[in-house]
């Protein structure tokens, strides 16, 4: 079954609608949903639904009708499966959106079972079909998503990128397919004990630009692997679709402060890194010798920074390093910056070195400050926002892959519907987009393969029949979003 794009003609379907020369009609829940589904057909999300492998298919539903609901959960706030059939079935105009027909909503795809039955089939079959995922077929799917944010220049060639890693831990149960453990005290791994964490790192391959930041590529490994592990694929990846140029420069946290890395991404990729070095790392131990001998090198700077929503200004002192060259695992020169409160000690003072130049140790710092925009805007907004540690949609392989990248890919698809709309929609994730979408009751009116949203009073007035009081926002308040609970 091929996907259908519904497009919207407001003018020409309003013509038709007077002339009652329509086709169907249905209360839209989310008023400009149909909005984010659309830019979610640009940039080709439903159409890529077609490199996913399905093991078997159930005859009468087609899978890739399946995957397209799958696709529309997150962005309607549907944590899991379960709620489906009381948010998702009960939206005609969502499910005509993602291909139904009105008599599939109304009759369903099979005549047998009860009366009752649920419609327009059951939760089971997009529980089924997320079983029949071959998961090795979903690297395909993740490169040609990526290559929609390059071809819609979403994502920019020679850009700042980020690469992180969070834990999505499952507090109790049986592990799921893949899920790994993790004991504080080693001792207790031979006893069968449950580990202290049980789940799934999840590492990120972002890319950062002004006002927003887009996942490019990510990995779901068992909690107690290695993030380094997976840092050159998915680089590779990244370089892949995007050209030899699509990563200007790489900022990472201490995890991955690997001399062999940095090599490999200066002489090999042709790109510049930043990263933070431990406190055990002799690196550090050297800038600190130098600016003993050298106090001259602290810089003293004013910096405002955010706690908790409250801004404190604070000082700082700063101290930059050219052509390091005792990073052993590194055959190149290095240079680095030290940061520390006004008055601190040794034992406080951060360090990070750079395989490119630097203006300066204050420049430094204020490229690494970039690196909190994924903490703030990426894996917060991923987990609080969209759910993505709290709900999976099953327990084998391809649930557990498929919840995490429809959620991810979702995030993006809203980043960039934010980025469409400018200052109208002031919003900090989907929890408060979700309220400024809902602007109805909206009303959907289908006509020959176009569409058009009215809201119910525009509606009864074409009818005859307007209202003599309108309920309706004022439009002019409509930028100030309100956040949902839960």
């Amino acid at each position: 079954m091929a996907w259908v794009l519904l497009r919207r003609n407001q003018e020409r379907v309003l013509e038709r609608l007077k002339r009652h020369d329509y086709d169907s009609i249905a209360l839209s829940e989310l008023g400009r949903v149909d909005e984010l589904v659309y830019l979610m057909a640009e940039l080709g999300f439903f159409k890529h639904l077609g490199l996913i492998e399905i093991e078997r298919e159930r005859t009468g539903i087609p899978d890739d009708l399946k995957l397209n609901m799958l696709a529309v959960m997150p962005i309607l706030s549907i944590p899991n499966i379960h709620q489906v059939p009381d948010y998702l079935f009960k939206d005609a105009g969502v499910l005509r959106l993602v291909g139904l027909t009105a008599r599939q909503i109304r009759e369903g795809f099979n005549d047998k079972g009860k009366a009752d039955k649920q419609l327009p089939f059951h939760e089971d079959d997009l529980r089924n079909v997320l079983k029949a995922v071959r998961v090795g077929s979903l690297s395909a799917w993740r490169q040609a998503t990526l290559k929609e944010l390059f071809d819609h220049k979403v994502i920019k060639p020679g850009g700042v990128w980020i690469i992180d890693g969070t834990k999505l831990l499952i507090p109790y149960g049986r592990p799921p397919d893949g899920a790994g453990e993790v004991w504080h005290d080693p001792s207790q791994a031979e006893s069968g004990v449950r580990g202290n964490e049980v789940g799934y790192k999840l590492v990120l391959l972002v890319y950062l630009t002004a006002g927003y930041v887009v996942v490019g590529t990510w990995r779901v490994l068992a909690v107690q692997a290695s993030e380094l592990s997976v840092v050159r694929e998915m680089v590779d990846e990244v370089l892949a679709v995007g050209g030899a140029h699509a990563i200007g420069k790489l900022l990472m946290d201490g995890l991955y402060a690997d001399g062999d890395l940095l090599h490999w991404l200066k002489f090999d990729k042709d790109i510049e890194a930043m990263v933070r070095v431990d406190e055990n790392m002799q690196i550090r131990a050297d800038m600190l010798g130098l600016a003993r001998l050298e106090p001259k090198k602290w810089e003293t700077h004013s910096q405002v920074r955010s706690i908790q929503g409250h801004k404190q200004r604070r000082s700082v002192e700063v101290a930059y390093f050219e052509d390091l060259e005792s990073w052993k695992a590194y055959p190149g020169k290095l240079n680095g910056f030290l940061l520390r409160e006004a008055g601190q000690g040794e034992k406080e003072t951060l360090g990070w070195v750079c395989t490119g130049q630097l203006k300066d140790g204050w420049d430094g710092y204020q490229q690494w400050r970039q690196r909190w925009s994924i903490e703030n805007q990426g894996i917060r907004e991923l987990k609080e926002g969209w759910g993505i540690e709290a709900e999976l949609w099953g327990r084998n392989a391809g649930a557990v892959q498929m919840s995490v990248a429809m959620r991810i890919l979702g995030y993006n698809c809203v980043t960039v519907y934010r980025t469409r709309q400018g200052s109208r929609l002031v919003a900090h994730g989907i929890r408060a987009l979700g309220r400024e979408l809902s602007v109805g009751p909206e009303v959907i009116i289908y006509a020959r393969g176009e569409y058009a949203v009215l809201h119910i009073e525009e509606l009864m007035a074409i009818v005859g029949f307007p209202v003599q009081e309108s309920m309706r926002r004022n439009p002019l308040t409509r930028h100030k979003a309100k956040r949902i609970m839960g």
